[in-house]
């Protein structure tokens, strides 16, 4: 049975003399584990067989959207529910799939371009959790589905899969050339743009390219290390990403593209989610990092999800609903990109910004305005739309930037890894009992901007946990 004061009382405690950090931080998990985490009627949402009826709980999108969505239940679940409530995380994530013939498979509804991200959450799920007998299951899922995906949303001639950009479901997510005439002014959704059919988004296919990574790290451990030798998963990644980046980059404009039009043209917006995900899952190289970096607009609030204004649909006095706004989803996947390469100033100012936003405006929204600061679901379609308040992937994105980007927690199959990405000013701070499989982590980050920490656990020089079997241990972690 699902014990929500045992959940909250489990939950890491952080310790900083940041009091709007800390004040942020009360606020997501309040948002994650109060207010959205709720109940799941398996009349509706056990389509696969899959569900823990006794739980009878799931994560849903956000205050105004009573649904857990295919895209939300994997973020969420990859950003912190993994380790805050993972049975719950495991559920959310089963209530978003099917059975097609008998065989399990993700939700195909009419936004399948990027439902392959639901591969990533339930990696970052069995990396939490070494929940073996849900990966069996899991890998089975992605397996049909991506085979579902590649017979319907490939593109043979560029080797690109089609449709439109990570969670851009609204038509003001792309150019002016790609709205069908006739529904400007009547038609929200991207899907009923016929322009948009065939669009190949960048986003969308480093996603792909990270499942298909996922699938062979998966199959590895099934067979048990039977993939030694190259599967279909890594040759078929390893093309992707060679073709993402033949096609997407530029090295004079030193970054990626958006969009790919079938007859060739680029659109050169930057997204948000594009960057984030090339420097995230390994798509680019140092070098390139580098240079995205350098090239890299962010507005006073923080990273916009794409950004120039689009020419003729949006202007920074209107911006428009997905394009020249703020969506802190966005910002949860650059803070965590960015903590990787080690840009620890950068994080710290997103992850003071989101803290901000969140702390003035009483809520972690949808949707902010990059200018103001003030929540802002932005113009389509001929009116303003509404941004929607306790947004969970919103919350689960700042909790992440906390916990996977400045204290650096970085989860293998058979191991933590722990590499901090302190910014300048921060102060000392301590994350005490998160949990991973059999291991609690009390984490102390020393003041003062961490260059090269030193780290060592349970006093011996050394950043890595190595899981070993046996009772829970508690692992006290110093890094300074």
């Amino acid at each position: 049975m699902y014990n929500r004061e045992e959940i909250m009382k489990q939950a890491p405690v952080l310790v900083t003399k940041d009091k709007e950090l800390l004040q942020a931080y009360e606020m997501a998990l309040k948002n994650l584990l109060e207010i959205n985490t709720v109940s799941c009627d398996s009349k509706v949402y056990n389509k696969s067989g899959m569900l823990d009826e006794s739980l009878g709980m799931m994560i849903r999108a956000g205050g105004g959207y009573e649904t857990p969505w295919t895209r939300d239940a994997a973020v969420n679940t990859m950003n912190a529910a993994c380790f805050l409530e993972p049975e719950v995380a495991k559920n959310t994530l089963w209530a978003v799939c099917e059975r097609v013939d008998g065989k399990l498979c993700f939700q195909m509804d009419n936004q399948c371009w990027d439902k392959i991200i639901w591969a990533t959450g339930a990696w970052k799920y069995y990396l939490a959790t070494e929940d073996v007998e849900f990966l069996k299951d899991a890998f089975e899922t992605i397996k049909n589905s991506v085979e579902v995906l590649e017979q319907t949303r490939w593109n043979e001639e560029y080797g690109l899969f089609v449709g439109g950009s990570f969670f851009n479901d609204g038509i003001t997510g792309y150019p002016k050339d790609l709205y069908e005439k006739g529904k400007e002014e009547t038609r929200s959704f991207v899907g009923d743009h016929a322009p948009t059919e065939k669009i190949m988004s960048f986003s969308t296919n480093c996603l792909y390219y990270h499942g298909y990574v996922v699938l062979d790290k998966m199959y590895a451990i099934l067979t048990k290390g039977e993939s030694a030798k190259e599967t279909d998963f890594a040759k078929k990644a390893e093309n992707l990403k060679d073709t993402l980046n033949r096609l997407f980059w530029d090295d004079a404009k030193g970054t990626y593209a958006y969009l790919l039009y079938p007859d060739g043209r680029l659109d050169w917006s930057q997204e948000g989610c594009g960057i984030s995900f090339a420097m995230w899952f390994d798509v680019c190289n140092k070098e390139q990092v580098q240079k995205i970096m350098q090239n890299c607009y962010r507005s006073k609030h923080g990273i916009m999800s794409i950004w120039p204004p689009f020419e003729g649909v949006s202007s920074v006095e209107r911006p428009v609903r997905h394009n020249n706004l703020i969506w802190p989803v966005v910002n949860g996947f650059f803070m965590q990109a960015v903590a990787k390469w080690g840009f620890a100033d950068i994080l710290g100012d997103e992850l003071k910004n989101m803290a901000l936003l969140a702390i003035n405006n009483d809520s972690f929204w949808e949707i902010y305005n990059g200018d103001s600061g003030k929540p802002d679901g932005g113009w389509q379609v001929g009116h303003h739309w509404d941004s929607v308040k306790d947004q969970t992937w919103s919350a689960t994105g700042f909790l992440a930037g906390l916990a996977f980007g400045v204290f650096g927690i970085t989860l293998a199959e058979d191991s933590i890894t722990i590499q901090p990405c302190m910014p300048k000013n921060m102060g000392a701070m301590q994350l005490k009992g998160i949990r991973f499989r059999n291991a609690i982590l009390d984490i102390e980050l020393k003041e003062g901007f961490l260059e090269n920490p030193v780290v060592t656990i349970n006093g011996e020089k050394t950043n890595k946990i190595v899981y070993t079997a046996g009772e829970v241990q508690t692992y006290q972690v110093v890094c300074g």
